[in-house]
């Protein structure tokens, strides 16, 4: 079936985007172009928000969790920090369609010895960046206990790079690009870590380690070796620093 051009009225084919006579999209190639538009801006907009949520929303679970829990046993603290972690994922996925798409899962022995450098990168660094603030100081500290090293080199790599490199990351790509979601959620990760002790003073190792972390997950297209590398990382600062 044909049409007609809006503009000068010459015959068009039932397929055409333009007219061959003066060159004007045709009706239907610029109503598609405007509900392309739509849905782009859309998209981006529901990426925005989910990245806002996990930025607030963990914030706000944190000091939910922190006086919900109070002086209870360390066990239940560190299930209601996990709990959490996951409702605000789950939430902040969830505004961007299936909460799968934020689980991007793949493994390979190259990736898990890459895995391994990043967490002794990390390390490294915050071993001398610690050792420069506390002027080459710092009191022995006892190992901590099981609560605790679950929390920080099991239930944190998990969650946390779930949050960030998962669910944040998806949604800052959507937005910009990947080099952008790397840099953000570095930044993000940062900020979720400095929450006690030298706030601002603990910022740049822990962005340092977002950085190699999220270098980890873009160039892998996986989540597996930044979690491994946080554990790792994780487990590194436990037996160095104690609880």
């Amino acid at each position: 079936m044909s049409s007609y051009c809006r503009t000068c009225r010459a015959e068009l084919p039932a397929q055409a985007r333009f007219c061959g006579k003066c060159g004007t999209a045709s009706r239907s190639h610029a109503r598609s172009v405007v509900a392309r538009g739509q849905q782009e801006r859309s998209e981006v907009l529901r990426a925005a928000l989910a990245f806002g949520w996990v930025c607030v929303g963990t914030f706000v679970a944190m000091l939910v969790v922190a006086s919900f829990v109070g002086d209870q046993d360390p066990w239940s603290s560190v299930l209601w920090d996990a709990a959490g972690m996951a409702m605000v994922g789950l939430c902040a996925a969830g505004i961007r369609g299936s909460w799968r798409e934020s689980m991007p899962l793949g493994l390979s022995w190259q990736w898990l010895v890459a895995a391994g450098i990043g967490a002794a990168m990390s390390m490294v660094f915050g071993i001398a960046y610690v050792g420069v603030l506390s002027g080459g100081h710092r009191e022995p500290s006892e190992l901590p206990g099981a609560p605790v090293i679950v929390a920080v080199v099991v239930l944190a790599p998990l969650f946390e790079e779930w949050l960030c490199r998962g669910v944040a990351w998806r949604a800052a790509a959507a937005m910009a690009n990947p080099q952008a979601a790397w840099l953000l959620t570095s930044i993000l990760f940062a900020f979720l870590h400095g929450l006690g002790g030298n706030y601002l003073l603990e910022l740049p190792h822990r962005a340092f380690a977002g950085l190699v972390f999220g270098w980890l997950r873009w160039r892998s297209g996986s989540l597996v070796p930044g979690v491994v590398a946080h554990a790792l990382h994780n487990a590194a600062a436990v037996l160095q620093f104690g609880g």
